[in-house]
């Protein structure tokens, strides 16, 4: 699964957000994207590749929740699909938006 996420190239920013993978609804793996670089503008974008592996083959559903600070709480980002197993690889893409505490998202493409 490749996760892109990005932040505001100017003002205020922050140095990480804290992803979870659910399968099912039940948690799977937990990784930090960390923002960084000499300047903000290096800071605005990182894209993260992450290997699922283990996936049961009677998985239906993946989450990617994402929050600004460690665990899932009611203020987290969250967006999920349907999988679908075909052959013997699928891959995934995410692109997480943080703007501000008002204006954020999560989206499978």
């Amino acid at each position: 699964m490749e996760v892109e996420a990005s932040q505001p190239s100017t003002g205020d920013q922050i140095s990480a957000l804290f992803a979870e993978v659910l399968i099912d609804g039940r948690p799977y793996r937990a990784f930090p994207i960390r923002f960084s670089g000499a300047n903000s503008f290096a800071r605005w974008k990182k894209v993260e590749s992450i290997v699922l592996e283990g996936v049961p083959l009677s998985a239906r559903e993946i989450t990617l929740a994402v929050a600004t600070d460690p665990g899932l709480n009611s203020e987290r980002m969250e967006g999920s699909t349907r999988l679908s197993i075909e052959g013997e690889e699928t891959s995934l893409s995410v692109v997480v938006r943080f703007y501000n505490q008002f204006d954020r998202s999560v989206r499978f493409r």
